[in-house]
């Protein structure tokens, strides 16, 4: 039986026995938001990474002005194709400058039949003036490695992901997990704090 604990427009659902975010600190509790439709996943194949030991952007997430939510970015999931001695690292930037936002992509729901579709876009193959601001570093080979290192792009703004492989003939994949809630639930108190709910 799902467990409910409201105070305003927030709700925090207990999906099952596991653990689930504070209340105090997350409104917008995953397994709710898988459940209203409000979780996505971008991921481009960009196919072999070249020229080799040269950084390529490859895969560019933008929230557009005026999409009215944040995107809460709450894993990323990376991978290389190849032999067990390849490897490829994996860099995110904040706000690159851009020539070319590359060539538009798909984003999916993760509630599958859900009707609702992503404020975000996402391209393959930006060109980038400038890669913009660093933001973390991965290098990863081919056993799958996952941050949940949350990050948060506000309007305006964009998430750049560049590889660089150490050899011919390799792949890389990098699917960034999003969570985009409606804003009533970034909401705040009578004080002007950001709203809590009692645990």
């Amino acid at each position: 039986m799902e467990n409910k604990i409201k105070k305003g427009p927030c709700v925090v659902i207990n999906c099952g026995d596991g653990p689930h975010p504070d209340p105090k600190k997350d409104c917008c509790d995953p397994c709710h938001a898988v459940k209203m439709g409000w979780t996505f996943v971008g991921f481009e194949d960009v196919g072999y990474i070249t020229p080799v030991a040269t950084e390529v952007a490859a895969q560019l997430i933008v929230n557009p002005i005026g999409s009215g939510k944040e995107l809460h970015i709450t894993e990323r999931l990376m991978s290389t194709l190849g032999s067990d001695d390849e490897a490829c690292l994996t860099r995110y930037y904040f706000d690159p400058q851009l020539q070319d936002q590359g060539k538009p992509g798909t984003i999916v729901n993760l509630h599958a039949g859900s009707p609702n579709l992503s404020v975000a876009q996402i391209y393959s193959l930006p060109v980038a003036v400038s890669n913009g601001v660093a933001i973390d570093a991965f290098n990863v080979g081919v056993v799958p490695y996952t941050s949940e290192k949350k990050l948060i792009l506000e309007e305006g703004h964009n998430l750049l992901v560049t590889y660089r492989a150490n050899a011919e003939n390799t792949r890389a994949g990098a699917f960034v997990y999003w969570t985009e809630c409606p804003p009533h639930l970034h909401h705040e108190d009578e004080d002007g704090e950001p709203g809590t709910l009692p645990v």
